[in-house]
This record gives C-alpha cells, structure tokens and sequence, in this order.
C-alpha cells in the first residue's frame, strides 16, 4: 500500500492548462508580425559590422533585444542557415573579394574581415570553400594570367 502523503501528492499534480487569454493575445501578435523585415534588419546589421572580432550571436541577440533561442529559430525559419554559418559565409565572400582584388597578407585578411586570427579563417574558408584562403588566391591568380595570356594570342 501507498504511503497516505504519496497520495495527497498525487492528487495535488493540475491537469494541463488551456492557454490564458493574455498567452493567446501575445502569441496572435507574435504571429501577425513581419518576421522578414527584423531579419532584414539583423543581416543589414551584419553586413555594416561583419569586421568587428566581438561580433557574435549573443552581442546580435542583445543588441536587438531578443533572446538568442529567438534569434537562432529567426535564422532557421527565415534563410534556412544557422546564425554563424551566415556570418562565416557572409565573412569569407568579403574574404574572398580580398583576396583576388588586394596584396593583403592571409593575416591582415582576417583581421579585416573579424577573425581574431588567421588560423581561424582558414578554418572556415576551408568550410565554405574546400581549398584555403593561400590555394585560393593562387587559384585566382592562374585563372586570371591564363585568360591575360589567352586574349595575347595575335593570328
């Protein structure tokens, strides 16, 4: 036989509640606003900060006053991407523009870009890429003397 209090406890669990008027009127708002334009706001918001080293999804998250399980699921639902895969994305296609268009060492790449170090951009240039950020611009390099020495061509 049970313990008596075992049952007094027992007795004492609530059956689940149906939502409060006020849970119901929140969420209905929640619903009716434009999630595509806060998360236009959040990558505009990137794009002008890509380069600071401090930028994370929790400076994001509080930066726009929301929480960052909010901010991850706003990600997911919207582009389909995790927040950090965006920002390594969006940081190696600067990267990339760099690469190809300056003289700039890998090191001072990834500093301009937000890295904190190289070692961490190769990383993720690897990620994204396949090749790292040296192969890369080797590759580029040749591309582009290839097709210089192919219009050299006289009849």
């Amino acid at each position: 036989a049970a313990h008596p209090r075992a049952l007094v406890h027992r007795d004492r669990r609530r059956a689940p509640r149906a939502p409060s008027r006020h849970r119901v009127r929140r969420q209905r708002k929640r619903d009716r606003r434009p999630q595509g334009k806060r998360i236009e706001q959040i990558t505009q918001y990137i794009r002008e900060n890509y380069q600071d080293i401090n930028l994370s999804a929790s400076a994001v998250a509080e930066h726009f006053h929301i929480s960052l399980p909010v901010l991850s699921n706003l990600f997911k639902s919207e582009l389909n991407v995790g927040f950090l895969d965006y920002l390594h994305k969006f940081r190696i296609e600067r990267a990339k523009e760099l690469i190809v268009h300056t003289d700039h060492t890998i090191g001072d790449i990834s500093a301009m870009v937000g890295y904190a170090n190289s070692i961490t951009m190769n990383r993720a240039f690897k990620r994204c890429e396949g090749v790292t950020p040296g192969w890369y611009r080797q590759s580029a390099s040749f591309h582009a003397a290839a097709q210089k020495g192919a219009g050299d061509v006289s009849p």
